[in-house]
């Protein structure tokens, strides 16, 4: 008696602990999107270019209606994110890293930065700094 009255309460809060995390899940992707939105917004506004030193910090790709889009996040050397629409050609040059071997026990890809041209949410020219 006393153990199914248990696994009664165990299943109960099995159940509001998974609603309780399908519901953050869903909560923290709607802030996502809306936070993607309001820098794309911010940066449409920009009417001149801009150039700034930054360093690739990741590489999107998505898929609408048939059309795939290509993006890429930058960050700044004073802390801003920057995403910027490209083409798949400039996308798969980017996404193009090196290996560092200086370690032996530990291979990382090298990260890319350079001086980053930029005018809204388009890409200009992005230039690695010389090794």
């Amino acid at each position: 008696m006393f153990i199914a009255a248990d696994t009664a309460k165990a299943d109960l809060i099995a159940e509001i602990a998974g609603g309780i995390i399908v519901i953050g899940v869903i909560v923290f992707l709607i802030w996502l999107r809306k936070r993607s939105r309001t820098m794309e917004k911010n940066q449409a506004e920009m009417t001149q270019p801009e150039t700034v030193h930054a360093y690739v910090a990741a590489l999107n790709k998505r898929e609408v209606l048939g059309k795939r889009e290509y993006f890429v996040h930058f960050f700044t050397d004073d802390g801003r994110e920057i995403r910027l629409s490209v083409t798949r050609p400039a996308y798969k040059a980017l996404k193009k890293t090196e290996l560092c071997f200086d370690d032996p026990r530990r291979v990382t890809h090298t990260r890319q930065s350079g001086m980053l041209t930029y005018q809204g949410i388009d890409l200009i020219s992005f230039e690695n700094d010389p090794e």
